[in-house]
Parts: structure tokens; C-alpha cells; sequence
């Protein structure tokens, strides 16, 4: 049990500012100086009231929200959203044309992720109108299924005539965000919209991640813009609107020409006329948000924000980077399209994406586990994140995983003077020898690929004139003798001065003919209990499976149990009617060793 706070890059609700925090328990026993704590006060008293229309102020001034558009607040989230934005904008499409049948009716929705499906499926469900998808980033991904990319402009296909136009700023759960720079391709196309007559759009903004934590492009032309607090502006349970005048209709009026009736709690227009205050609202929510925008605006407001989460969200990406470059992270969105607040990616190696969350919860980081849809690792870069927490993060305990995953992770060029057995399966095989190893102290192993022709080469010959190239390691902490025969272990009675380079995944299967002989010495033993070592300490135990063969030469023995390589897999089997063994052995996922 944490006695102190961690460092929070939980995904929502998220990390608050402790000044902030301080302030409000403060409040929760004397809100402004009333003697009424916060979460008691009235929210029609003339403290809570102007203290509502502070906020208003201030993400006004802040954001730039002209004087065409009203800010309002409201409950349910962003998912409540989803269907009070259908239900008002077809009202208004009501009233504007009234003559027309609901099948002659559009809503286009760009699917960038998770929450713009969930939003279309809303839309989808409530009728009304033809649910139409103007583009959909999942035909543009590398496995044709996932949300990991922001497709080129020349891609959307908006309606002639919508009624609305819905588009989700930033994936929390994918990752994925429009770019900020207007001139790049993953930025939103504002100049591919299909504008009403008089220039207006139907063009509705789903913020509720990215709200506050950089500008708004093209603001003025939402007809809506909604968003959660929950990420960057307070706690959970209040929802923020900007809506353009325009969209605050009589829906009542719109019912009777056909229109779906719409609650009043969900009406724009009541909010509006009602200051908010239609029914009570989350007090102690509106009270937090209140003094984090005082805080950023005392910070220098947006454009103080904007350059921190920049500078954040690059620490971050560079050591995922990194992390790729040596084979141990792996990104989930293509270049361009990543996330400034929800950076996503995986951590390559079997169990080593468990050993990543147990290792920074020890280090003093929690929320790190990615969305339970898509698994992974996520990390939320909400306002409230300090750089100095993204340092923690990407310099300190990063690198620290980094490091000692690469080090078990350390990849050999495959010298083709060496080792040029290694074919795909269908071109066919050459006749290799494979040797496993360990270093002195037990702490890795090795898994060598040689041909024996490759004994000519002198940079290919250990001391013993037996030719060997590293292609991949995995770590094991068993102890053994001298012998090599203690516990669970591994010895080896060989070495090499093989090319130590880089590699980064052997992402290919390859077919290995075994041959074995009087200097072919090597010993894997399965492990057992006593070469375990808790995680905590990081590193786990040799991978065991079920499937096995030995391969007997003279004075030789290898044995391999399924899995010997930490995130990798060896299949043997063995020709039937051929004394000796000599099995036919495929390698196959040779990537992610973890640390």
C-alpha cells in the first residue's frame, strides 16, 4: 500500500494537481469563505453561481470561444453526448428542412478509434437519419482491423448535405490524434467540409481527451464541441459544451414536425436558458475545474500547455523509439498519428509486458496498462503530468527496462560468411549445426546457428575451431556446477568470436537440419524450482513446453523442451526410422526477449 502519492498516468479519471488538491479539501469544509463545504453549498446561492460564471470566463478567455458560441455544463460524460448530438441536430435539420424523410437524412461520422465507432453505433441505433461513415481508418491500418492511423485528406468522403459531421479529436484508447499542423495529412481536412448555406457547418467536435491541452483549431466553425473534465480539466462527472447558437433549437417545435422527441435534461436550449442550472450540477466537479483553469491561467494558460504536452509527448515517443530500435518496444500507430495525451505501444517478449507494469508500480508509476479492448501499455500525458513525472517515465525507469531488457536482448549481425544456412522453408535448407550456450554466471541463453564449411572462415572460429554466429538470447538465472548439471541450467562447452552487432527480430521462419557430432556439446536442462527468481528481481525462469526431442552424437546431447527463448518457440521433431535422431527443427518467433 502506497503511503505516499505515485506518479499517475492513469487514462481517466486522471492525475490533478496537488496545489489543487490542497485547495479543494480546503473548499470541501469552507467553500469561499460561505462556512458551507463545497459538496453542502446550495447550487443556486449567489457564491456558487458566480463562481460557475468564473469558470465560463475563464475557458473562454483561455480557449478563444467567440461570443457566437455558448459554453454550458452538463452531466453523463461524453457517452451521453453521443445521443444528445444526434437528438438536437436532427431537431435543428428538422426545422431547417422539414420536408424531407429521415432517409433522406445523413450524419457522417469519421471512425479514427474506439469512441468515434461507439459514437456511430449510437447514431446507428437512434435513427432518424442515414448513420453514414465518411471515413473509416481501420481499410488504411497495417492488419486492415485496428484504429492506428489518421488517413491523408483525399481520403473522407463527406455527404453533400449532412446534418452533422462528428469526429473524435484524440483516441484514448488507440492512440490516435489529429495532427496539430494544418499542413500535415493527418491533420483534420476543415477545408474538405461541406459548408450549409450562409457558410455554416454541421461540424460536431468530440474533445473530451485533448479539452484544454492545446488550441482548438477552426473553433468557430464547430456547431459542437463537448468534453468530459475528467482528463484534463477536474473529476469525474462533469461534461463541457461549446455550442453554437444557432444549434440551441426548440426541439419541442421539431417533435411536431417528426422529430424524436428530445429530454429536456438533453436539450441544448434548456441548458442554455437555464444557465446550467436546469437541475443540480456537479458542484464539487465544477469547483475542481474552476481552480485548474485559475492554475493554468496563472501558468500562462493554453499556450503554456501546449508547449509542455509537446515536450512530453516527444520524451515519450523517443524512448518508444528507442525501445524499437533495440527490439523491445514495439509502437501501435503509425508515424504521424500518435497521441499527444494516450501514447500507446506494446512490450515485446513473453510475460516481459507484466515485468514492465510490476517494475514501474515499484518504481512509483500506476495507470499504465493499456485499455482492456487492446491490452498493451498506455501512457496518459494529461495536463496535470508534470515533465518532471515524464522524465520518471521515459529517462529513468525507461531506460532502466531498456537497458537491462537489451542487454538479454543483445542483438548479432548474421555474418553471411558464417552462417548462410538460414533459408525460408519453401527455398529449402542447408545442413547447420545448433549449439546453445550460456556465459559464466548462468544468466543467459544462447542459441548459436553455424554451417560447418563456415570453419574456413577464421572470424568465424572459436578456440576450438567450431564456427558460431549469435542470433538470439534469452535470459535464465539458474545456477549450476561445473558440470553444468545442478537444477535447472544450462552449460555449454563452447564459444565463439562470432560478429557481436545488432538485430533487432529474426521475423521469419526458418528451417534448421540438425547434425550432431563428437564436438556438438551442449546441455539444456529443463527448469524447475530452483533456478526460479521472483519477477520483482527480473528475471524469469527458462520457458518449458510440452514438445521435446534429443539428439544423440557421439558424446553429445541437446535436448529442447517447446519454448527456450523467452518470447520464441523451437518445434522438433524427429525422422521417423533414421538412427541418430537428426529431427528437423523450426524456429519460429525469435523476438521480444523481455528483461
Amino acid at each position: 500500500m502506497a503511503t505516499e502519492r505515485v506518479i499517475n498516468f492513469g487514462p481517466g479519471p486522471s492525475a490533478l494537481p496537488k496545489s489543487v488538491l490542497e485547495t479543494a479539501a480546503q473548499g470541501l469544509l469552507n467553500f469561499n469563505g460561505t462556512g458551507i463545504g463545497i459538496a453542502e453549498v446550495s447550487h443556486r446561492s449567489k457564491e456558487f453561481v458566480a463562481f460557475l460564471s468564473n469558470v465560463e470566463s475563464l475557458i473562454r478567455s483561455q480557449l478563444g470561444v467567440p461570443p457566437t458560441h455558448s459554453i454550458l455544463f452538463t452531466q453523463g460524460g461524453g457517452t451521453a453526448q453521443f445521443s444528445a448530438v444526434v437528438l438536437n441536430l436532427l431537431a435543428r435539420h428538422r426545422l431547417l428542412h422539414p420536408e424531407l424523410a429521415d432517409d433522406e437524412r445523413v450524419m457522417d461520422y469519421v471512425l479514427t478509434g474506439s469512441w468515434g465507432k461507439k459514437a456511430f453505433d449510437e447514431a446507428t441505433r437512434l435513427g432518424g437519419a442515414r448513420a453514414n461513415i465518411a471515413l473509416d481508418a481501420r481499410r488504411y491500418s497495417k492488419d486492415g482491423v485496428s484504429f492506428d492511423n489518421v488517413p491523408p485528406h483525399g481520403e473522407y468522403a463527406f455527404s453533400p448535405a449532412p446534418a452533422l459531421i462528428y469526429y473524435c479529436e484524440n483516441e484514448t484508447i488507440d492512440g490516435v490524434q489529429f495532427s496539430p499542423d494544418p499542413a500535415a495529412q493527418t491533420s483534420f481536412p476543415f477545408a474538405r467540409l461541406p459548408r450549409e448555406r450562409g457558410g455554416l457547418l454541421p461540424l460536431v467536435g468530440d474533445h473530451s481527451s485533448s479539452f484544454m491541452s492545446r488550441p482548438i483549431p477552426h473553433l468557430s466553425d464547430h456547431a459542437i464541441i463537448f468534453a468530459g473534465a475528467q482528463k484534463n480539466m477536474g473529476p469525474a462527472g462533469l461534461t463541457i459544451l461549446i455550442v453554437r447558437q444557432d444549434c440551441l433549437v426548440d426541439v419541442d417545435a421539431a417533435a411536431k414536425l417528426g422529430a424524436t422527441p428530445v429530454p429536456l435534461c438533453l436539450s441544448y436550449r434548456t441548458l442554455a436558458q437555464s444557465k446550467s442550472l436546469h437541475n443540480t450540477p456537479s458542484s464539487l466537479s465544477i469547483y475542481i475545474t474552476g481552480l485548474v483553469l485559475e492554475r493554468m491561467q496563472g501558468l500562462g494558460g493554453l499556450g503554456y500547455f501546449e508547449a509542455l504536452n509537446g515536450r512530453k509527448a516527444e520524451k515519450v515517443y523517443a524512448a518508444i523509439r528507442a525501445g524499437e530500435e533495440r527490439g523491445v518496444y514495439q509502437s501501435r500507430v503509425q508515424l504521424g498519428s500518435g497521441s499527444w495525451m494516450n501514447v500507446v505501444f506494446n512490450v515485446l517478449g513473453d510475460g516481459a509486458e507484466a515485468r514492465f507494469l510490476a517494475g514501474a508500480e515499484q518504481a512509483g508509476m500506476k495507470g499504465l496498462k493499456g485499455h482492456r479492448s487492446v491490452g498493451g501499455i498506455r501512457v496518459s500525458l494529461y495536463n496535470a503530468v508534470t515533465e518532471a513525472d515524464t522524465d520518471s517515465w521515459s529517462t529513468t525507469w525507461g531506460n532502466s527496462f531498456l537497458k537491462r531488457a537489451f542487454r538479454l536482448r543483445r542483438r548479432m549481425s548474421l555474418a553471411p560468411a558464417c552462417c548462410t544456412g538460414i533459408r525460408k522453408a519453401e527455398n529449402g535448407v542447408d545442413t547447420c549445426t545448433l549449439y546453445t550456450g550460456a556465459d559464466n554466471e548462468g544468466s543467459q541463453l544462447m542459441m548459436l546457428i553455424c554451417r560447418k564449411e563456415a570453419r574456413e572462415n577464421p572470424d568465424c572460429e572459436d578456440d576450438d575451431g567450431r564456427a558460431g554466429v549469435i542470433i538470439g538470447m534469452s535470459p535464465t538465472n539458474c545456477t549450476r556446477d561445473g558440470d553444468g548439471n545442478r537444477g535447472g541450467g544450462v552449460d555449454v562447452a563452447l564459444s565463439t568470436r562470432g560478429t557481436r552487432g545488432s538485430i533487432r527480430s529474426l521475423e521469419r521462419e526458418v528451417d534448421l537440419r540438425l547434425r550432431t557430432g563428437p564436438r556438438a556439446e551442449a546441455r539444456i536442462y529443463s527448469a524447475d524450482a530452483s533456478c526460479e527468481r521472483s519477477e520483482s528481481q527480473g528475471f524469469p525462469a527458462v520457458r518449458t513446453g510440452s514438445s521435446s526431442a534429443e539428439i544423440q552424437g557421439s558424446e553429445s546431447k541437446l535436448m529442447t523442451r517447446g519454448a527456450i527463448m523467452a518470447s520464441g518457440r523451437m518445434l522438433c521433431r524427429r525422422r521417423r526410422g533414421v538412427r541418430g535422431g537428426q529431427p528437423t527443427c523450426r524456429l519460429m518467433e525469435l523476438q521480444g526477449v523481455g528483461d
